[in-house]
């Protein structure tokens, strides 16, 4: 084939000069698209590349300096069968070498220059060693190694420089990118790992704080039972009238003990369950039928106000029995619990022949309005009697916090 001349030469390098700018444009707006994604940007950028400059393999460094340690990390290769040439101590060696170049440097077996003697002991033939800085940050290193068309290499040299600091943000990009993600699962299993520690606190919290409940209930129902063995061995009416009476005043605290362990939030009771089952308890056990008849409004409360208002409504209930059923075979009473703006009032009444107001309103009555009175104090409420007919006491007091429906 007959040698070309210097104007031929010429051409065709400008020919070569334009189709790499070509080349070169769509490489960077590729590159660019896939920038949202930094990991998956550096493996279509090593991929371009080799195919881009005609090289059979690439290996794309980073930079000890990002990393800090004192090595290069391998990130890619490309072909991916070539993985173990990356790992050539040899390598290293170069990545350091670069750190020197301000430029691609153009590798030939034959040119007796350190860096190329240093290749030739891993990979023969033509290679290129492109150093990627970003702004003042040594960012990475790119080999691009077994070029296939060494005649082309001023052109490539070109474009590459061209093409660097793009290469080098991407590669800056992609180790923040990495970090992030490895931060963000680290405090991610670090979150996981303390929230199975408060849940399983949690669990631990909720056992005993049922277990507590569960006790105390027990316990008071011992206290029960001993109440009823020693009312066994009494004659006298009124002291066994005393001892039934405390009897349920202590059941009405067991009874809220109950309900909290049973509850799925150990803190609230179910005021409606709660007041059903108390005063269908205590009814039970009178020598009269009564029909009952409840009105009540979803409300839960914590223990230190459902406890005063089951007392009291025990004690209303016991009243009932005492003075508007006494002689009777039957008779009825209403319930209801209304909760309306952070206000709470629970009426009992009777179809009894009700009260003297006089004497409700001058102090007078028994232990069980002087039980009434205190507790209701304790919530910071009051107790009224309403007109009849029967008894119709109604205790208001404000909620402490927001009630739970």
């Amino acid at each position: 084939m007959p040698e070309l001349s210097e104007p031929e030469k010429g051409s065709g390098r400008k020919k070569a000069d334009r189709a790499y700018e070509l080349l070169f444009s769509d490489l960077v707006e590729n590159i660019m698209a896939r920038a949202a994604d930094p990991a998956r940007c550096v493996e279509y950028m090593a991929t371009e590349l080799r195919s881009f400059v005609g090289a059979g393999t690439i290996l794309i460094y980073e930079c000890g300096s990002m990393t800090g340690f004192d090595i290069h990390r391998l990130i890619s290769v490309q072909p991916q069968r070539r993985s173990g040439l990356g790992m050539d101590p040899i390598f290293q060696e170069l990545a350091v070498m670069s750190h020197d170049w301000t430029s691609a440097r153009h590798l030939r077996p034959d040119d007796g220059s350190p860096a190329s003697l240093l290749l030739g002991r891993a990979y023969p033939g033509d290679s290129l060693v492109l150093p990627l800085v970003y702004g003042e940050q040594r960012v990475g290193v790119i080999f691009l190694l077994g070029l296939i068309e060494p005649s082309n290499v001023r052109s490539v040299i070109s474009t590459l420089e061209r093409l660097s600091a793009v290469l080098a943000l991407i590669l800056r990009n992609a180790h923040l990118y990495g970090n992030l993600e490895d931060e963000v699962r680290q405090r991610t299993a670090e979150l996981e790992r303390k929230n199975a520690l408060l849940e399983s606190l949690l669990r631990e919290k909720e056992t005993m704080l049922r277990e507590i409940h569960h006790r105390v209930k027990n316990n008071l129902q011992i206290v029960n039972s001993l109440l009823y063995l020693r009312m066994q061995g009494i004659e006298e009416e009124s002291i066994r009238t005393l001892f039934e009476e405390s009897q349920n005043r202590v059941y009405a605290m067991a009874l809220a003990h109950e309900e909290l362990y049973r509850s799925a939030d150990l803190s609230l009771v179910d005021m409606g369950e709660y007041i059903t089952r108390l005063v269908d308890r205590v009814l039970d056990s009178a020598a009269v039928r009564v029909a009952r008849s409840f009105r009540l409004d979803p409300l839960s409360l914590g223990p230190d106000e459902a406890i005063p208002c089951g007392l009291v409504v025990d004690e209303l209930v016991m009243n009932a029995i005492k003075h508007a059923f006494s002689g009777r075979d039957r008779g009825s009473l209403e319930v209801t619990l209304k909760n309306e703006a952070g206000m709470v009032s629970i009426m009992v009444a009777d179809d009894g022949p009700g009260i003297d107001p006089v004497l409700f309103e001058g102090g007078s009555g028994g232990l069980g309005l002087t039980i009434i009175r205190g507790l209701t104090g304790q919530l910071r409420g009051e107790v009224i009697l309403e007109p009849g007919p029967g008894a119709r006491f109604v205790m208001r007091f404000p909620l402490a916090r927001e009630p739970q429906k």
